[in-house]
């Protein structure tokens, strides 16, 4: 009886650690899935819808090749405002995460699936994101996503760099691609801020500018906080090396003052 208690023993032992190494294989260390209060950009929203699919694909047939680049410091404005998770096991790894729409998302803002990470197991393994992504991978992912925003803002400025009569700087360029990255291009081409864009000069209009930044901080029809601040770190990063057009950032009451007559809050998700 001894004898036949410790086999069963052993094997009840052996069957646990099959189970156990099954699950870890077929769920990969991410057994569960952590969450981030932030939207996924309504630009790769569109796409997963077939938006804005080949709209602004080149006449060359190339596709779409930005003429200019994104800065590393304006890299790190996008990555602070999309977010990111790490992984608990690893935090040099990236994880998969549901961000406030219960979306799956990786890196900085990554959309994988509309649909809840915990649904998609299989997909995120043969995708080989289970167990997480590096650093330069993340990095890889926010740049190829970029371009439909870059490539939007560019059909607006002419050979000499300028929006209307104005250069656009580096840094506005870098600003400018955060914003269209968050509230998809055909919301920028029929935005009052593009129209401001194109009526300022050099030196002057800056405050219409910064008022029609600040303006898009709804999303779900609510105010969100994440979206006041994204907006006023933008509107800093592109008056960088400017004087800074005073706007009160309170998300609920803004003064109106001389910001003009067009004062309300837009929706990112339904644009103007």
């Amino acid at each position: 009886m001894k004898t036949i208690a410790n086999s069963y023993s052993r094997f009840g032992t052996w069957r646990f650690t099959v189970v156990i190494s099954f699950l870890m294989v077929v769920g990969g260390c991410a057994t569960s899935f952590q969450s981030l209060e932030r939207p996924t950009s309504q630009l790769l929203l569109d796409q997963a819808d077939g938006k804005n699919a080949g709209e602004f694909e080149m006449e060359s047939g190339e596709g779409l090749i930005p003429d200019r680049i994104v800065s590393p410091a304006g890299l790190r404005l996008l990555k602070e405002n999309e977010g990111e998770v790490r992984c608990r096991s690893n935090a040099d790894m990236h994880c998969p995460y549901n961000d406030s729409s219960n979306y799956c998302t990786i890196g900085h803002g990554h959309l994988i699936a509309k649909k809840n990470c915990n649904d998609i197991r299989l997909e995120l393994t043969k995708l080989e994101y289970i167990d997480g992504i590096s650093n330069q991978k993340a990095e890889e992912l926010l740049v190829e996503d970029l371009t439909l925003a870059q490539v939007g803002i560019e059909r607006h400025i002419d050979a000499d760099g300028r929006v209307g009569t104005a250069i656009l700087s580096d840094a506005q360029y870098d600003a400018l691609v955060s914003f269209v990255f968050n509230v998809g291009v055909a919301n920028f081409h029929s935005s009052t801020l593009l129209k401001k864009l194109r009526a300022r000069a050099q030196t002057s209009g800056s405050q219409q500018v910064a008022y029609q930044f600040s303006r898009w901080r709804k999303s779900d029809g609510k105010v969100v906080k994440g979206l006041v601040n994204r907006r006023k770190r933008e509107v800093e990063y592109f008056f960088k090396g400017f004087d800074l057009p005073y706007l009160d950032w309170d998300p609920i009451a803004i003064e109106s003052g001389n910001i003009g007559d067009d004062f309300n809050f837009i929706d990112v998700q339904l644009g103007e």
